[in-house]
């Protein structure tokens, strides 16, 4: 009966050890479920936050593609403006150059002698650095009409002593224009007439697509 006992008393032992250990798992157990289900929490709200944004950066993308495709953005209004204050000028090439010059007086002259005509002009003065030997640097002149600088570039074959114009085009242009020196080459080659205005070439009146 002794040794019943004692084994009675040592299995309790043993069963309580495991209930205590049994409680303990499930602790453990509950305590990972709730950090889990935090993490996922977490993760869902993640996930939402980071669709949000790639939202609005597919919205900010499209928002700024459609502004570049608008003809009137602030960039091409800017060019636009200072193509139009440039289609009083000319440029005018190879008139000597000396010190104290008047520029202005010198190309009345120029105009009144080849072409026999004396335009109003606003203002005439040279342009780019000071050049100690070579050619001269250019006049660029402000026409006060631009009926009147139209007739002066009309007429520009009749400018002796090897004297040319060209048109005072913005950087913008000026580089486009190089770019369709070839296309424009050709085009003269098969009697056509090209010309580039506003950016643009024109060849026999019709657009030139490139």
């Amino acid at each position: 009966m002794e040794v019943l006992k004692k084994g009675q008393i040592k299995l309790n032992e043993e069963l309580s050890s495991l209930n205590r250990q049994v409680a303990k798992n499930s602790n453990a157990i509950k305590t990972c479920q709730e950090k889990t289900d935090k993490s996922l929490e977490l993760t869902e709200k993640s996930e939402g936050q980071i669709y949000e944004i790639r939202n609005q950066l597919d919205r900010l993308e499209a928002a700024y593609r459609e502004q570049e495709r608008k003809p009137g953005n602030t960039r091409d209004r800017l060019l636009s403006l200072e193509r139009h204050s440039r289609e009083f000028n000319l440029r005018f090439y190879n008139i000597p150059e000396s010190p104290r010059e008047d520029c202005f007086s010198k190309l009345q002259d120029i105009l009144l002698t080849d072409l026999n005509f004396q335009p109003e002009i606003e203002n005439a003065h040279r342009i780019g650095r000071l050049r100690m030997e070579g050619s001269p640097r250019p006049i660029i002149a402000k026409f006060l009409y631009r009926p009147e600088r139209a007739r002066v570039q009309k007429n520009r074959k009749n400018l002796r002593s090897g004297v040319w114009i060209s048109e005072d085009l913005i950087w913008e242009d000026q580089q486009k224009k190089k770019e369709l020196r070839e296309v424009m080459k050709e085009a003269y080659t098969r009697g056509q007439k090209p010309r580039f205005q506003q950016g643009t070439l024109y060849i026999d009146g019709q657009k030139y697509r490139e």
